[in-house]
């Protein structure tokens, strides 16, 4: 009998079957072939631009000053009204 031994990933552990001197862990049969995802998937999705600071509007400094003094919490504060910590 040839004993090999391997660590059993957190996911293989739901899974397994204990049969007394080893586990049997069905074999993971899904689907590999990732092109339905990469050519085939949602071409929209692909061509969506991501959010960052280069393609959105940034604030000047004074649109920035308006935006934080029209805060709450600043409001609170100019007018001595204690803010919740």
């Amino acid at each position: 009998m040839v004993q090999s031994s391997f660590r059993l990933q957190t996911s293989d552990l739901r899974l397994r079957s204990d049969m007394g001197n080893f586990y049997a862990v069905p074999a993971d049969n899904r689907d590999l072939n990732y092109d339905k995802y990469f050519k085939e998937g949602d071409t929209k999705r692909a061509t969506i631009e991501e959010f960052n600071s280069d393609n959105t509007y940034r604030l000047n400094l004074e649109e920035t000053k308006a935006k934080i003094a029209s805060l709450e919490y600043i409001q609170n504060e100019l007018n001595g009204i204690p803010n919740l910590v």
